[in-house]
């Protein structure tokens, strides 16, 4: 392996070891470095707008130094200049992913809890964005919460539910309405129990394609669709 030494700063074949502000050296890839440069994504709206990987060449480090509590590279070929803080490549020097606020610690309950259970009015979910903090942390926290006052229609569960997020809709569509049918093709359409389940588990997603429409206002530019699921490509704006 060609190794470069510089100040704070030891050049390898595809990356780089840095001194961190705690005397801690650590190791990161030329294409985490480049692909991470703050220039990669836009100012205000914090998107993306840099691909590393359509880039004619690997990203290749030329020169790299200490500067100022920063990491400052120098790349070869275009020589774009990327400038990492320290401090924030200390939070990714030890590969541990970033945590996550929703995993809280689990509480069981036993059957007398029910007095206990957290309790919410609908209308004052609508108007105090801490109460509905507090709402979903319970059902993370114990699986359970009771909303009342809440309106007696589908409108007033959309609005209540929309509150934690967006609806997504299953193949039933966006409710399900459980009712008995002469010639069920559902355990829910019979007056039989439902058991603990899964919905559907068996289910195969059907192959997804998106349709993307970039009607385009003016000229010059490349819209680049990313689905999460199925084809996509880029077309010109």
């Amino acid at each position: 392996m060609a190794v470069r030494e510089a100040h704070g700063v030891t050049l390898c074949d595809n990356g780089l070891e840095v001194t961190l502000a705690d005397g801690s050296v650590t190791y990161f890839n030329a294409y985490w470095l480049r692909d991470n440069c703050p220039t990669s994504f836009d100012r205000q709206t914090r998107e993306r707008v840099f691909d590393v990987f359509a880039m004619a060449q690997a990203p290749t480090i030329d020169r790299a130094e200490i500067r100022d509590g920063a990491l400052v590279i120098v790349w070869k070929g275009d020589g774009h200049v990327t400038r990492h803080d320290l401090g924030w490549l200390a939070q990714y020097a030890h590969g541990t992913p970033r945590g996550d606020p929703s995993l809280l610690p689990r509480r069981a309950w036993y059957a007398d809890h029910y007095p206990q259970i957290a309790r919410f009015r609908q209308p004052d979910l609508n108007k105090d964005a801490s109460l509905v903090r507090q709402w979903i942390e319970a059902l993370l926290v114990e699986g359970i919460a009771i909303v009342t006052d809440m309106p007696d229609s589908d409108d007033g569960l959309t609005e209540t539910a929309e509150l934690v997020g967006a609806i997504r809709p299953t193949f039933f569509g966006a409710y399900y309405e459980v009712r008995t049918h002469i010639d069920p093709t559902n355990l829910a359409y019979t007056a039989g129990a439902l058991e603990l389940h899964t919905d559907t588990p068996a289910e195969e997603p059907a192959p997804r394609r998106p349709v993307p429409a970039l009607p385009c206002q003016f000229g010059g530019g490349r819209q680049q669709p990313f689905p999460g699921r199925g084809g996509g490509g880029q077309r010109p704006a």
